[in-house]
């Protein structure tokens, strides 16, 4: 049987439809975090699409500016390769150089690709680094013709239910971002992006909340030239963190 994806998103230009008004997720007061409504109808982002629901703005990928932005994914368990995307079906096939993340990076790269129309360059092996030991990132994409990095995590502990409070966020966030500026001067020059995604697959409402109190708090440093995208995982998601 076909497995689906299902995606309403928190988006900011292109799409339709009235606010969600089961989304009672408000989001702290801070400029740099997008704050639109939830489009009234679910998404299926598995063989089909483009659907220009905009997760990020055209205007962020050439700003030197950090943001924020969130989705809500509602996932049917692991797809089947053929319900990928091309791209989707070349991650897929690739793998990456940590195997019990890949499904995430499948995650990422289809919901940049349906949302905002975004085309695989490089998966994670392929990208070409002056140190082939140093900090990479994990997909290379084209979102409207600029050449964008995109560095994958996920929010979640273990038991997933386990508090998971604004102290772990921080520390997650500060981590990855603290890598992203070091894999940029790492790419070889003839292929540098303009700048950097960080795609956050959070487990719960909670490990959405303690990201989004943590952002604020990070320096303008460690987060300047970085677009980061918090979804929210439901339904059949455990897949995402524990396999693969």
């Amino acid at each position: 049987m076909r497995t689906l994806l299902v995606l309403s998103i928190a988006c900011t230009l292109a799409c339709t439809g009235g606010s969600d008004p089961t989304d009672t997720n408000d989001l702290p007061n801070d400029s740099d975090i997008d704050t639109d409504t939830v489009p009234s109808g679910p998404i299926d982002i598995y063989g089909g699409g483009p659907f220009n629901c905009d997760v990020i703005p055209t205007s962020e990928l050439t700003s030197s500016s950090a943001s924020l932005h969130t989705a809500v994914i509602n996932l049917n368990g692991e797809p089947e390769r053929s319900d990928l995307s091309v791209g989707g079906q070349e991650v897929y096939d690739d793998g990456n150089l940590n195997g019990n993340s890949i499904n995430s990076e499948i995650l990422a790269h289809e919901v940049l690709f349906q949302c905002d129309g975004a085309e695989l360059i490089y998966t994670e092996g392929e990208v070409p680094y002056e140190d082939a030991q140093g900090k990479k990132t994990d997909l290379v994409v084209t979102l409207d013709g600029e050449r964008i990095g995109v560095s994958v995590t996920r929010a979640v502990g273990y038991p997933p239910e386990d508090p998971w409070g604004v102290d772990k966020a921080t520390a997650l966030l500060e981590d990855k971002l603290a890598d992203i500026p070091i894999s940029s001067e790492n790419v070889v020059d003839s292929e540098a992006w303009k700048k950097q995604v960080l795609f956050v697959a959070a487990y719960s409402d909670q490990h959405v909340e303690s990201l989004q109190t943590a952002w604020p708090a990070i320096s303008a440093d460690t987060k300047s030239d970085t677009i980061v995208v918090i979804a929210r995982t439901d339904g059949d998601d455990t897949f995402i963190y524990f396999r693969r």
